[in-house]
């Protein structure tokens, strides 16, 4: 039997967007390792003695894909790994893997850290364009953009199934670690007069405080924080999707919800930018929104299914 390590993202996480990126994740891993044992470990905190114990003894080390990588990994290491996890690790493949913000090329200690850790003989994957050709910069010229295993089930047979007409409610996000944004008033004030019933997921968390602090609570419904009420709204409700958070957003489409993301970094515009996913600039969204609420827009996403193939056939006996 193969035993896989999973680099698990949703490990330590306060953000229930990697418990999405972790659903899907496990999804694919399973159809291509259908009788595998999964050994989890965490990326936002350091594999400890205990974890290096059974690390050693599978034959695959996969990351799943969110903003781990960046430019200057001594500082910020959102993917905990030092020198002594270069000394243990060294077949490592990534999976829809993308960066944390935008910059220039990789310092000297990044580029080492990567390259003594990934795996030589593997195809790596990055979710967009951007990680793709820092990636290529940094010396490592395997790499594929696939796109975040979020939407590899996102075919244009699929996409067709979606909505494209306005619903009757809407489910909306905020941002916790993006502080006090009045724009985020403005678009809940909007969606409020023109739907039903504004839902509020709850993804991060400190969304609680913020929808307080924005005094927007008397205006949403909330969802609890977990993907079990999330999904049952998707499933059972007339909704869309139009909020901050990027997963949130696309396990919406998986949903066949139409779905409009509110970008307030560099993952949803460079994801929106490769995949045509339907994305604008949050500070836009007050302006936008009004035309295309009522708009008639179909969702097509255009995902890159020889490269998403050629990333999993390499892991065929």
């Amino acid at each position: 039997m193969k035993k896989i390590t999973v680099f698990n993202t949703f490990v330590s996480s306060a953000n229930m967007g990697d418990a999405i990126i972790m659903d899907y994740s496990m999804q694919q891993l399973q159809s291509i390792f259908p009788e595998a044992y999964f050994f989890h470990a965490p990326t936002h905190d350091y594999a400890r003695r205990a974890s290096y114990k059974f690390i050693k003894n599978t034959q695959e080390q996969i990351v799943c894909g969110t903003n781990l990588l960046h430019d200057k990994m001594y500082i910020y290491n959102q993917w905990k790994i030092n020198m002594i996890d270069a000394a243990m690790l060294g077949n490592v493949s990534l999976m829809g893997v993308g960066t944390s913000s935008y910059y220039g090329k990789l310092d000297w200690y990044s580029r080492w850290l990567y390259k003594s850790v990934l795996g030589k003989n593997r195809i790596q994957s990055v979710r967009d364009n951007y990680t793709e050709e820092v990636m290529r910069k940094a010396g490592l010229t395997q790499v594929l953009n696939t796109g975040c295993p979020t939407t590899w089930k996102l075919t244009p047979e699929f996409c067709q199934t979606i909505s494209t007409q306005k619903a009757a409610s809407v489910i909306t996000t905020l941002t916790d670690y993006d502080g006090y944004a009045t724009t985020d008033k403005e678009v809940i004030d909007l969606l409020s007069k023109n739907y039903e019933r504004v839902y509020l997921w709850i993804q991060g968390f400190y969304d609680v405080e913020l929808a307080e602090k924005l005094g927007i609570t008397d205006k949403v419904t909330f969802i609890a924080p977990h993907l079990e009420a999330f999904d049952k709204v998707l499933m059972e409700e007339d909704v869309e999707y139009i909020g901050t958070r990027l997963h949130a957003g696309i396990r919406a489409l998986n949903f066949k919800r139409r779905t409009c993301i509110l970008a307030v970094d560099n993952r949803a515009i460079e994801m929106g930018k490769s995949f045509n996913l339907n994305v604008v600039a949050r500070g836009e969204a007050p302006d936008f929104l009004k035309s295309y609420i009522h708009s008639d827009t179909a969702m097509e996403v255009q995902i890159p299914l020889d490269k998403i193939a050629e990333w999993k056939n390499q892991f065929k006996d």
